[in-house]
């Protein structure tokens, strides 16, 4: 190589780092006489025959050795490369010993403006550590605190702080829902009252009462709807600002409708498609019934609470007349659910299942199994799979309903069973002045259930219940109303 009009050997440039080293020591006119040594003799790399073709005693005489740091750091540099790329062999498959399938890539992708390979390490931590906690639950056979546990407590601080709202004392409940409140102009928000409904001065126009009904019909459909959703509500037990509902999980999901004075948390797999239709119909929209758009954040025309100023969520938070309400589901029938019809109704060769596939197994399973002939995994894979992921990692419709909807931050005045549907969602229409609506059943969505509550026997064993149980131990809290034996609930 020639530079500056000079020319050097490759081995003169390999040592000319450790050479300027040196230079330090011996002056320019040691270093520069070793250069001319060298490029003489053409020494080598580490001490061997000259190139140049001098004898062996001469090329081993002007051989230039590296230093002892020099092979140390070497050696250190080769280490962590080896360590690293054993460390992500390694971390890209992770076996539960309950299972045949495996983790791939840590988990599904979501962190949006990350590169691949950024997700996928901030995945495979994630996955670690879940994984780890599932190991320790079932050595200790404990269900253990999730990190969204964790954020819950210092949310909410202790629940002794709370009052129940009908005054019956803290951790009441009535319809098997907890009602928690803080005292009266403490909590940052305001129920929803059924007179300041009826009081609003254009309140025939707001509810869209038809002609054939009387003002005195709505007035009474109203408070006994009213009436009867009393102690179904819950409240954080501490002081709620604008600003963190807006900054919470459910924001980007609660659906505002202002011309229904509605506030609606959608929950995948607990009827939100036919609140969709519904919310969309009394929002003027004639494709109402088109459920492809209704779940189309970008299409549905539907306003969410995430779009509001920290001044209008205020102001909605402070509205009498808004009902916010959400449907929950006995996690149990939910997972069922989901499993059957993401997994087990869908054609193997289709994208849909391959996008469940790939946010259940990581996406690199999809380029290494020939998941399109191979048999689906069964319950107990799928449920295996799901329990090693983080909330923020879970599709929705197998999410924690607890972190979708923020279910100890975000102030309900009703909360919904899906197992009791049909009145449930009537007392929401009737609350609101909605008297001769009719709640869409599964056939006007043309959507056909899958009945999973009734097969609870053929999918579940004890182990795959208690998996499930400790994967949604934050759900069965948030819901006492889910937490008894099954055997001893109705339906």
């Amino acid at each position: 190589m020639v530079i500056h009009g000079r020319s050097f050997s490759v081995a003169t440039q390999v040592h000319q780092p450790i050479k300027v080293r040196i230079n330090r020591v011996h002056g320019e006119e040691d270093v520069e006489a070793m250069k001319n040594q060298a490029r003489g003799a053409g020494a080598p790399m580490f001490g061997g025959a000259g190139a140049a073709g001098g004898s062996g005693s001469s090329s081993s005489a002007t051989g230039f050795a590296p230093s002892l740091p020099a092979l140390v750091a070497t050696a250190v540099v080769l280490f962590v490369v080896v360590y690293v790329l054993a460390r992500d062999q390694d971390s890209s498959r992770y076996d539960d010993a309950d299972g045949s399938f495996d983790l791939q890539d840590g988990g599904v992708g979501g962190v949006r403006g990350m590169s691949e390979r950024v997700k996928r390490k901030v995945h495979i931590a994630e996955a670690k550590l879940v994984h780890a906690v599932s190991r320790r639950e079932r050595a200790s056979r404990a269900v253990p605190k999730s990190a969204f546990d964790v954020l819950r407590e210092e949310l909410n601080g202790s629940e002794n702080s709370r009052q129940d709202v009908s005054g019956a004392g803290a951790g009441s409940s009535v319809h098997g829902v907890r009602a928690f409140a803080l005292p009266a102009g403490a909590a940052g928000y305001t129920s929803f009252s059924a007179q300041a409904l009826l009081d609003h001065p254009d309140v025939e126009h707001l509810v869209q009462l038809p002609a054939s009904v009387s003002k005195d019909v709505l007035h009474q459909s109203v408070l006994t709807a009213y009436e009867n959703m009393r102690g179904r509500s819950r409240y954080p037990g501490r002081k709620v600002s604008a600003r963190e509902l807006r900054a919470s999980a459910a924001a980007n999901r609660i659906i505002v409708s202002e011309k229904s004075r509605l506030i609606y948390c959608p929950v995948p797999k607990v009827a939100n498609s036919n609140f969709k239709m519904l919310i969309r119909k009394f929002e003027g929209f004639e494709d109402y019934a088109d459920l492809l758009t209704a779940h189309s954040r970008a299409r549905s025309g539907l306003r969410f609470l995430s779009s509001y100023s920290v001044e209008e969520v205020e102001a909605l938070m402070k509205d009498p007349t808004f009902l916010k309400f959400v449907f929950v589901r006995n996690p149990l029938d939910r997972v069922l659910s989901c499993y059957l019809n993401k997994i087990v109704n869908k054609d193997p060769k289709s994208e849909e299942y391959a996008t469940y596939l790939g946010q259940l197994y990581g996406w690199r399973f999809l380029t290494q199994r020939d998941y399109k002939s191979e048999r689906k995994p069964s319950f107990q894979e799928f449920v295996n799979a799901i329990s090693l992921q983080s909330p923020w990692q879970m599709n929705e419709h197998w999410a924690l309903q607890s972190f979708l909807c923020s279910l100890d931050v975000f102030p309900y005045d009703f909360v919904g069973r899906f197992e009791n549907m049909s009145a449930d969602a009537e007392l929401v229409l009737q609350a609101v002045g909605r008297v001769l609506e009719r709640f869409p059943s599964q056939k006007d969505i043309k959507f056909l259930a899958n009945e999973a509550s009734k097969k609870i026997n053929k999918y579940y064993s004890p182990q795959i219940m208690e998996r499930v149980r400790n994967t949604y131990a934050c759900d069965f809290r948030s819901m006492p109303e889910y937490a008894t034996p099954r055997h001893a609930q109705s339906h």
